[in-house]
């Protein structure tokens, strides 16, 4: 008998062996009460019109049924998103990084991700959609 013939079972049996059985899905629904996403549009160069009553005009031709809010209700019983402009984006809401945009931004430029990073104005839009709507 050679030495691997030893070896690889007993890795197998070792490999297999159980520890305690343990629970990571709780009983109940599995989807929460509702969702909530954040998208942030990174400005460069800085916008020529308002970038909130754009969206606005876009929401209103292209998602009717989005509704426009101020602040997110905690539970929603409507689709909706607030969205806000943010000035200060280098101390407070930072791009992501350079070289995660050029690895998960299709087709984006190492030079476009080096410009994101100088960005001064961002549009973020907070959306909340209620389970019954996801």
């Amino acid at each position: 008998m050679k030495k691997k013939d030893i070896l690889i079972p007993g890795l197998l049996a070792f490999s297999c062996a159980r520890g305690p059985v343990q629970e990571y899905i709780t009983t109940g629904p599995l989807v929460d009460e509702d969702a909530r996403v954040q998208l942030a549009v990174y400005f460069l160069p800085t916008p020529s019109a308002d970038p909130i009553a754009v969206l606005a005009t876009a929401v209103a031709e292209l998602d009717p049924g989005l509704h426009l809010v101020d602040t997110n209700a905690v539970r929603p019983e409507i689709r909706q998103m607030a969205r806000r402009m943010r000035m200060d984006v280098a101390e407070n809401y930072a791009p992501p990084e350079e070289g995660l945009i050029v690895r998960s931004g299709f087709g984006v430029s190492a030079e476009q991700a080096r410009a994101v990073q100088r960005c001064r104005e961002a549009l973020v839009m907070d959306f909340a959609y209620p389970r019954r709507q996801m």
